[in-house]
């Protein structure tokens, strides 16, 4: 097999960088899932808010496409924490 020459250069340190690049990627995926991922109670604060407050919960979870039991779990969360707010 013939080796092509793409010009790039690679660090002297290349399998640190590698390293480095995959744990970036790790850690985004951490932070995407602990902090609601696409779905969190952040979101749904939004969604509701660009909805003038008013959304059904089973709008809501089409929109975020996903299962009732998880939509209920969410709304609690953002209602506990509204409750909390005073």
């Amino acid at each position: 097999m013939e080796e092509i020459n793409t010009g790039a250069t690679w660090p002297e340190d290349w399998p640190t960088s590698r390293r480095i690049l995959q744990d970036l990627g790790c850690l985004g995926g951490y932070l995407y899932h602990h902090r609601g991922g696409r779905s969190g109670k952040d979101h749904v604060v939004t969604r509701l808010a660009r909805h003038g407050g008013h959304m059904t919960q089973r709008e809501l979870q089409t929109s975020f496409d996903i299962r009732s039991g998880s939509m209920s779990d969410v709304l609690a969360k953002v209602e506990a924490a509204a409750r909390a707010a005073g």
